[in-house]
């Protein structure tokens, strides 16, 4: 059973600005190293739009959880986005927060294209039959 769904869409050109403006501040307190070491190793403006991607994940997650009737106050950092061997995407936890995760198998899907990245979280009730 579906318990939340969250989408957001990002502007790249928002991402690339406030990384800019604010430099390492900005990407610190929103990203994980590992976050941070993926964008990076991208080239141009693939850089800005994984970091946007990423920005989207975060906003998304936080409304697929509200949505699931468990609205609590989180920190950038309290979920990230890391990828399988086969470059999959997919959502881990800090050590608080993956307690509260364990009744939910969580979905994640990404995507960019020039001027906007979008993501879309779902959350599953794990079933306990």
């Amino acid at each position: 059973m579906i318990a939340g769904i969250g989408v957001d869409i990002v502007s790249v050109k928002r991402v690339y600005e406030a990384s800019q403006r604010w430099e390492f501040h900005f990407l610190q307190k929103i990203f994980s190293d590992s976050e941070i070491d993926y964008c990076m190793s991208k080239t141009g403006k693939a850089v800005s739009q994984s970091l946007a991607a990423r920005f989207a994940a975060k906003e998304a997650f936080k409304k697929a959880l509200t949505a699931s009737g468990n609205a609590r106050p989180l920190n950038w950092k309290d979920a990230w986005v890391e990828h399988t061997g086969d470059d999959v995407p997919y959502l881990k936890f800090s050590s608080q927060l993956q307690k509260e995760m364990e009744p939910f198998n969580c979905h994640l899907s990404l995507s960019h294209e020039s001027d906007f990245a979008i993501a879309m979280v779902i959350l599953e009730g794990k079933n306990n039959s």
